[in-house]
């Protein structure tokens, strides 16, 4: 009933996209865990669908408005969210825009350290690649080769957990509903934000500052023992990006410090961490293919204190990239714990079928991985996943 919901929804969408430009997909995915789950409740191949469309409309008032609604088995409810639903005014060197927008700052491929404005689901993916649309007021400001953009953020969107039932979660389960925050205001707190970006030929760099509450919440273990509740501080950011490129070199570096954050050892600190490595590309390296070699350092000065697994990690990926007419591309990678001897390997692979089909490969396998280390809680979470994609519109 619940696929033959979304498939109804997603083609009322599609009737009603005459007056703007128009885009939607339809995902049918399945992943497979090999291990019996850490918990029992788990399960071990779960199952989803979603189904996402987007509309976008010119001229002098531009407006965009993109609605995601999915269902798994983990969980087995309907969830809905719109990464953008805004109004954008302005001329030729500025505009502003209300509502509801999803934006990235970053350049690294490892992990996007600086990127801060979005709240991040990881019950769609580990990896925090899949933003929650944030409600928001953004100005930009447009030069000859600079931008400056300005934000307002009046509500705050908790980040979403895997169920209990679903797969590469905490152990325990996060209780979402149960979130604590610092401030007085809770979600409504205003947050501020601020990014100044600039090109000088082949570098592009960028400044940004952050204040208000973060995205990542310290997870505390409930009196019960059986559930992680969530405190999200308030924390303030200073992040710096860098990006050069000379012939098939590019040269990437995200680096932040930031104030207010706590530890693993639930001490309040200022730290610093950054990401910074390269990808050299070899162009028709294999027929037409192109071939990238990255290689990424991870390092947070806190070292095993630190509340995240990347504190001193190196990471190293293959790039292929197809140019053919089915679009493929492949991105094989490892991350490699110095310290621990932990390691991450992940894959991800896409190609086209025809003009209106997709299917993408994904997986990941946790090596050395203690039950008390940086990725014990991913330790049974070695998978392989597969992803039917159906498109629709231009």
């Amino acid at each position: 009933m619940v696929p033959r919901l979304i498939a109804t929804l997603l083609g009322a969408a599609c009737a009603a996209a005459a007056a703007a430009d128009f885009d939607a997909r339809l995902d049918a995915a399945w992943r497979h865990y090999p291990e019996a789950p850490a918990d029992p409740v788990q399960h071990s191949d779960p199952w989803s669908i979603e189904a996402r469309a987007s509309w976008r409309g010119g001229g002098e008032r531009r407006w965009a408005l993109s609605a995601v609604l999915s269902w798994d088995r983990a969980g087995s409810a309907l969830w809905a969210d719109l990464p953008e639903a805004h109004w954008q005014i302005g001329g030729r060197r500025w505009w502003l825009r209300m509502g509801s927008d999803t934006v990235f700052w970053g350049v690294t491929e490892s992990r996007h350290l600086v990127d801060i404005v979005n709240q991040i689901d990881t019950r769609r993916d580990l990896y925090g690649n899949v933003r929650l649309g944030q409600p928001m007021l953004r100005w930009r400001g447009i030069g000859r080769r600079d931008t400056v953009d300005l934000l307002l953020l009046p509500y705050f969107r908790e980040r979403r957990w895997p169920e209990p039932e679903g797969g590469l979660r905490p152990q325990p389960a996060v209780d979402g509903g149960a979130a604590r925050f610092e401030a007085d205001e809770g979600r409504r707190h205003l947050d501020l934000a601020l990014r100044w970006r600039r090109n000088v030929g082949a570098l592009d760099w960028a400044l940004s500052a952050f204040r208000g509450t973060a995205r990542e919440p310290v997870l505390n273990l409930a009196p019960d023992g059986r559930r992680l509740l969530p405190y999200y501080p308030q924390i303030r950011q200073l992040g710096l990006e860098l990006q050069y490129t000379r012939g098939a070199w590019l040269w990437k570096l995200e680096a932040l410090e930031r104030h207010g954050a706590f530890d693993r050892d639930g001490r309040r600190r200022p730290y610093r961490a950054a990401v910074a490595g390269f990808e050299y590309t070899v162009f028709s390296a294999l027929g037409d293919a192109d071939l990238g070699l990255l290689l990424e350092r991870l390092w947070d000065e806190r070292g095993d204190a630190a509340a995240d697994p990347f504190q001193d990690d190196w990471f190293v990926a293959l790039r292929w990239i197809g140019n053919d007419l089915d679009d493929q591309n492949a991105l094989p990678g490892l991350v490699y714990d110095r310290n621990s001897g932990e390691r991450a390997w992940r894959l991800d692979w896409r190609r086209r079928l025809g003009d209106r089909w997709t299917v993408h490969v994904e997986g990941a396998a946790f090596r050395r991985v203690a039950p008390d280390g940086p990725l014990g809680w991913l330790r049974r979470d070695d998978h392989i996943g597969f992803a039917l994609q159906r498109h629709f519109g231009g």
